[in-house]
């Protein structure tokens, strides 16, 4: 895969966001790229709705990948966690 340089120089030591437009599958970069988040509105995951977000997470190195979804069940797909979002919160995001 080929990485663009952008403009945009992202914050190394902080955490950061990527907002997009809907349905476009936004991704999060936490904590010098170890914890890499898709968050897709459905309910059902499929392989091929992550196709992006898995050829980014490959080229990246001890990378937890992780999509929060409307899944009833936790599930995975090549390296990325498929959660339901409530787990995700609590597993993620509360201490």
């Amino acid at each position: 895969m080929l990485f663009t340089p952008r403009l945009l120089k992202l914050p190394i030591s902080r955490s950061f966001f990527l907002f997009g437009a809907r349905n476009t599958g936004k991704s999060t970069l936490l904590r010098h790229l170890t914890l890499c988040i898709e968050i897709k509105s459905s309910d059902n995951v499929l392989e091929n709705k992550l196709t992006s977000f898995i050829n980014i997470i490959k080229d990246l190195e001890n990378c937890e990948a992780i999509c929060i979804s409307q899944a009833v069940r936790a599930k995975k797909i090549w390296n990325v966690i498929v959660l339901p979002w409530k787990d995700a919160l609590r597993k993620y995001f509360t201490k």
